[in-house]
């Protein structure tokens, strides 16, 4: 049988788990990552299909005020091209009748956003390829926690895992709520892991290939800030200007809509921007996040955007040797990809400190 016993197991191949087993790589701990999922990447979601761009179905943007995943990105020799906005936006302030839309300019000082070359998950496959192929455990969702005087016992449906230390790198509501933790967590901890908002976690993500960026006419835009159906809506051109999207969010309102009923939405209010050519689409892509086990969970009550992200309660478990992280539990941009980079530069900072 496999050797399961390991000094440190991560929960989590998302971007703050990847990220901090690279930090640790050089360490000599004997190191997993243990991933519920089938793929690397969590919120990172990165489609490629042919004749489009890469798709963003999870995160995208950044900007340089996230100088963390930044330098990571220049580390690793990762490029990135700035977001193209358009000199105008089309603003829809009520979204059901056409004469609502308006074209307005977009400031020429607005701080520019960035994109990933080749897409968001070449960073994850970039922190994947520092690491042994054996540090990295798919398919294997984590449902009891045991803490001994001596060790962790971490089991999953058909393997128990022992570790001296642990790092959850799950959004702190699905770590509470989907994990059994023997003895519990502290109360204080399980109510505001519980009430804390987990980033993307409502989300739709819809795009639309096309063969041609019409909405880089003049004048056009394919930047659209609207009350809904779609709510938010960027071009997703690549870098190269070759292959075309519109990459967007939907209200998730629609979340139990059937597929096709979605569309039919967002062509009806893309008609009123764009005319018919809406229609001539390659492909329609869409992402359903309430819908990802192992992303959401439902609340106990209301949520608001961000709600407890990077609270002080995450900084202690109450347990010693487990560490709680990922991007919601950041001091700095909690919910976003620089969030998860530094949450993970914390918590390798920790470790270290603990060490000696």
């Amino acid at each position: 049988m496999k050797d399961t016993r390991y000094d440190m197991i991560i929960l989590g191949a998302g971007l703050c788990g990847l990220t901090l087993a690279y930090l640790l790589r050089q360490s000599g701990y004997r190191l997993v990552i243990l991933e519920a999922r089938r793929r690397l990447g969590g919120r990172i979601c990165t489609q490629y299909n042919p004749n489009q761009p890469p798709i963003e179905m999870g995160a995208t943007w950044f900007g340089q005020k996230h100088k963390t995943l930044v330098k990571l990105l220049d580390e690793l020799g990762l490029d990135y091209f700035e977001q193209y906005m358009g000199s105008h936006a089309f603003y829809d302030a009520v979204s059901s009748g056409p004469h609502q839309v308006e074209l307005i300019p977009i400031p020429t000082d607005t701080e520019p956003s960035y994109r990933i070359k080749g897409g968001s998950h070449r960073l994850i496959e970039q922190l994947a390829l520092h690491l042994p192929s054996r540090q990295i455990v798919l398919d294997q969702e984590v449902k009891t926690i045991i803490k001994s005087d001596t060790h962790f016992e971490l089991r999953t449906s058909d393997k128990t895992y022992t570790a001296h230390r642990v790092v959850s790198t799950i959004p702190p509501a699905l770590l509470v709520s989907a994990i059994d933790f023997k003895p519990r967590l502290d109360e204080q901890i399980v109510d505001i892991a519980g009430h804390t908002h987990t980033w993307m976690g409502e989300s739709i993500k819809i795009a639309l290939s096309y063969e041609e960026a019409f909405w880089r006419r003049t004048s056009y835009s394919g930047t659209i800030i609207s009350r809904g159906p779609i709510t938010e809506m960027y071009d997703h051109s690549d870098e190269e200007h070759q292959r075309h999207a519109l990459v967007g969010f939907l209200d998730d309102r629609y979340v139990r809509a059937r597929r096709a009923q979605r569309l039919m939405v967002i062509l009806d209010q893309l008609r009123k921007y764009f005319g018919p050519q809406v229609e001539n689409f390659i492909r329609y892509d869409e992402y359903l996040w309430r819908d990802e086990l192992y992303t959401y969970t439902s609340y106990s009550g209301p949520m608001m955007p961000h709600q407890h992200n990077g609270h002080p309660i995450f900084n202690r478990s109450g347990w010693p040797e487990f560490y709680i992280a990922g991007s919601e539990t950041a001091k700095t941009y909690p919910g976003y990809m620089e969030g998860a980079v530094v949450r993970a530069y914390e918590v390798f900072r920790a470790i270290n400190k603990a060490a000696k």
